[in-house]
């Protein structure tokens, strides 16, 4: 068992795992910085502790020093910087595990995220489609409450419905890869339940950013299917539209016979849940940031409001504490929901210049190392992108942006890859 673990192609699958856990489900505990260090003390203890440096990681870090250096000018210790501070130990942690791949330990890596995020996530997509069921008939669940008293809506676990669903996305994407690569009806069937299961509990889930990317990779699948239809064997697709139209059929029936389909359809409709999804799905017509807007605003009076000085070495992060009086944030704090914008107040043009460097060079990265990195993995990266420049206060704010960032660093050279040793998440 401690072997397995000490092998950073599945210490970091685990915990790739546990940080998409903590962006869906309400437990409560920083699991991930010290999980994280008992996985290196393991590499320490047996020899194996590496740490390899690339222009990447180097930026990366750089990030890191004009972090710090923004907290010199700071009055007050503010909870969002205590978290980002956890994050940030917990990322040069990760750096060692991921120094420690070679190419093919990799491949095996981005393999097993695939695997362990499809076998974790989906049975957590079907509770949060029964906790939306519950909620249509009046039905809470205690342990989801908030500690303010809120509720978490829709089919979202956390009152963060936005976040909630950046964490099933990976679901959705690996079941579909899973799908279209099995052999077996039996596992093909499973997938697809998953895939059906984590696309549901998105759209549920009633976040607009979410529905876009669930809309893009519904195409992705509809073309990958005709692909599919196209190269496989006639008699093998009969077999599985035949078994899963079988159990949907089977399924439906259970429903009607019991009721449940009535009762959901009725209470579905008129519910507040119902016409909560379709206020938000109307408002995307609208084209509005709300109250984002809003803060931008202010960010950008406080960025005028700065000395010279200040707009090049930035100015620290009592800009938390001005937004919280200015938006009567109940904890004090609040932020311009935008890592630049941000930057810009605590690192100043300098910090800024830096940021914008690196994410410049990720994509650089990602693309020179494409065959290695996966279609897959790149595209969700990507898609981080769509929601912590939206709701982060600094790259370092949603511990799966980092990761991935990480992850796209950590891709060794494609030279050494050869025709019988396929990406894994290569579609």
């Amino acid at each position: 068992m401690l072997n397995y673990l000490n092998r950073s192609e599945n210490s970091v699958a685990i915990l790739f795992v546990l940080s998409l856990i903590s962006l869906i489900i309400p437990y409560g505990m920083p699991l991930f910085g010290a999980i994280t260090f008992l996985f290196v003390c393991l590499k320490f203890i047996s020899g194996k502790i590496k740490i390899r440096l690339n222009l990447g990681i180097s930026l990366f870090y750089l990030i890191v020093v004009f972090y710090f250096i923004g907290l010199m000018w700071t009055d007050t210790m503010y909870t969002r910087v205590k978290v980002d501070l956890t994050n940030i130990a917990g990322y040069v942690l990760l750096w060692i595990l991921l120094s420690d791949l070679n190419l093919d330990n990799y491949k095996r890596l981005l393999h097993n995220i695939a695997k362990y995020t499809v076998v974790v996530v989906f049975p957590v997509s079907l509770f949060a489609l029964y906790k939306f069921i519950s909620l249509t008939n009046g039905n809470h669940f205690e342990f989801l409450y908030a500690n303010d008293g809120r509720y978490p809506e829709g089919t979202s676990l956390m009152l963060d419905y936005n976040m909630f669903s950046l964490g099933i996305i990976p679901a959705l994407l690996f079941s579909l890869y899973f799908l279209i690569q099995e052999e077996k009806t039996s596992k093909m069937i499973f997938y697809f339940v998953s895939f059906s299961s984590t696309f549901t509990t998105i759209l549920l889930a009633g976040s607009r950013r979410a529905w876009i990317v669930a809309a893009v990779i519904f195409i992705y699948a509809l073309v990958v299917f005709i692909r599919y239809l196209l190269r496989e064997r006639p008699i093998k697709i009969f077999k599985f539209v035949f078994s899963t139209t079988y159990i949907l059929v089977f399924i439906a029936l259970i429903g009607v016979l019991f009721g449940f389909s009535d009762r959901f359809t009725n209470n579905f409709f008129d519910s507040s849940q119902f016409q909560r999804i379709e206020k938000r799905f109307n408002s995307i017509s609208d084209g509005s940031f709300g109250t984002r807007e809003i803060r931008y605003d202010y960010a950008y009076s406080l960025i005028l409001q700065q000395s010279p000085l200040e707009n090049i070495i930035g100015s620290g992060f009592d800009y938390i504490g001005k937004f919280g009086d200015r938006f009567n944030s109940t904890s004090g704090e609040n932020y311009p929901h935008n890592p630049f914008l941000s930057s810009i107040l605590y690192s100043g043009v300098l910090g800024t210049l830096t940021l914008v460097t690196l994410l410049i060079w990720s994509v650089v990265h990602l693309v020179n190392r494409f065959n290695v990195i996966g279609f897959n993995t790149s595209l969700y990266y990507l898609i981080t992108w769509m929601f912590v420049f939206i709701s982060g206060n600094s790259i370092f704010s949603i511990r799966i942006f980092s990761f991935m960032l990480l992850i796209i660093f950590a891709a060794p050279t494609f030279k050494r890859i050869t025709k019988d040793k396929p990406n894994p998440l290569s579609v």
